[in-house]
């Protein structure tokens, strides 16, 4: 039960584009249809590309995320770490972290129990934001990433988000809106759990989405073409169900969609399987965790074993820290949104392991970008088709199912390596 998480079945998806954004000020939050036309437009201007070419780097990068303690899954963890790495690599620039408010659970609190019940999450509903994981990685690192938590709101099943209707308190949204005004660059969003506070946002301000949003990198979802393949008796992929009507609403934003299924069927979950059109590969701990620095080690021990919040850095100072990891080797983790924070990077993955630029990648790489055409009912149901030309929305695609998880975890370890 140790190698069961709650995205096993429940988990997201994201794609995202590179395009030239500063052409579409003139862009506003209209139907998804008006904003697809207007990005295609902006695409075929001179030197556009029909292809998601990744943001050159350093990519200024706001994370939302579902970072809690007890975790719900650690990927968040292992997510996050990834993205300070890249950041100490020079690739990132980490703007902030956002993460989802918990208290949301309400709205379904029986399904939630079950769901904790039956992986490996224990059964405590209550939960906080995980902000001694960000304080932690500042120490290591000797960095300053702010964190902040999302938007108190359950959204009513099947409901777009509409600026009309929004909760008085916005928390977490005007964290987003300020970083993207100050920002002198257009800035990536990664979206590692609700779609909510990005919807309310983009819905916001969508003229400043249009000019200053890089691209939305939507860990969302599930690829199938098939709409009897993306649910199973009624139940959504974890991150749609957080809130569906906010998932529909990101496809509608004036700017680049990178959309990045965790499941190309939710019928993968249970085995964590590959998919053409799914995010989703998994390593043991093994192959990974003992290569680590020692303090890193401790990083994620603490994590794992769901210690306190509140003695992190004496947790990681202390040296018999480094024994807790042992106890996790030989579990299976499953994870999804790595590739994204790599393409952020301006980077690829390929089949060996290696991460490196697109040009020197070329036919190597492990996954690429398709654009589609895409659209999203308020159930939290998707149509896309491949196309032609550019659409500002893409698709993650795996090339080489057969390398994809081997060549992500060797990925993941050399870029964790980098860490002190």
């Amino acid at each position: 039960m140790n190698n069961w998480t709650r995205r096993h079945i429940f988990r997201g998806i994201a794609a995202l584009p590179t395009l030239p954004l500063l052409l579409m000020n003139k862009m506003t939050a209209a139907a998804a249809t008006r904003a697809n036309s207007a990005i295609a437009e902006t695409s075929n201007s001179p030197g556009a590309s029909t292809s998601a070419h990744p943001i050159k780097a350093p990519t200024p990068l706001l994370h939302t995320t579902d970072l809690y303690r007890p975790h719900l899954d650690p990927d968040d963890h292992w997510d996050l770490a990834t993205g300070y790495a890249l950041a100490r690599k020079g690739d990132l620039e980490l703007m902030g972290v956002l993460t989802d408010n918990p208290l949301n659970f309400e709205e379904f609190p029986e399904r939630l129990k079950a769901v904790m019940q039956f992986f490996d999450a224990g059964i405590h509903v209550d939960r906080s934001p995980d902000v001694a994981a960000v304080a932690l990685l500042n120490y290591l690192t000797d960095n300053a990433v702010p964190v902040t938590t999302g938007t108190l709101w359950p959204g009513k099943p099947g409901e777009k988000v509409r600026a009309e209707h929004l909760p008085k308190e916005l928390h977490g949204v005007q964290m987003l809106l300020n970083s993207l005004r100050r920002s002198s660059r257009p800035v990536a969003i990664m979206i590692g759990g609700s779609c909510q506070d990005v919807a309310i946002a983009g819905r916001l301000e969508p003229k400043l989405f249009a000019a200053k949003c890089a691209g939305i990198y939507l860990n969302v979802g599930v690829g199938s073409q098939n709409p009897n393949d993306q649910s199973i008796d009624g139940e959504l992929e974890w991150n749609v169900s957080l809130n569906r009507g906010a998932y529909a609403t990101i496809f509608e934003l004036p700017c680049p969609i990178y959309w990045m299924p965790c499941f190309t069927t939710f019928s993968d979950a249970r085995d964590l399987l590959v998919g053409e059109y799914g995010t989703c590969w998994s390593f043991k701990y093994k192959d990974v965790f003992p290569y680590l620095s020692n303090h890193m080690q401790a990083y994620f021990s603490y994590v794992l074993t769901k210690a306190s919040g509140t003695n992190w850095l004496t947790y990681l100072l202390d040296s018999n820290s480094v024994l807790a990891a042992q106890q996790f080797f030989d579990r299976t983790k499953g994870m999804w949104s790595t590739a994204a924070f790599v393409h952020a990077a301006g980077r690829v993955v390929t089949v060996d392991g290696k991460v490196l630029s697109a040009e020197a990648a070329g036919e190597r790489a492990a996954y690429e970008f398709v654009p589609v055409n895409v659209r999203c009912d308020e159930n939290g149901i998707t149509n896309w088709q491949k196309a032609n030309g550019p659409t500002g929305r893409y698709i993650f695609h795996v090339r080489d199912q057969s390398k994809y998880s081997s060549a992500m975890t060797a990925a993941l370890k050399s870029m964790l390596l980098d860490l002190p």
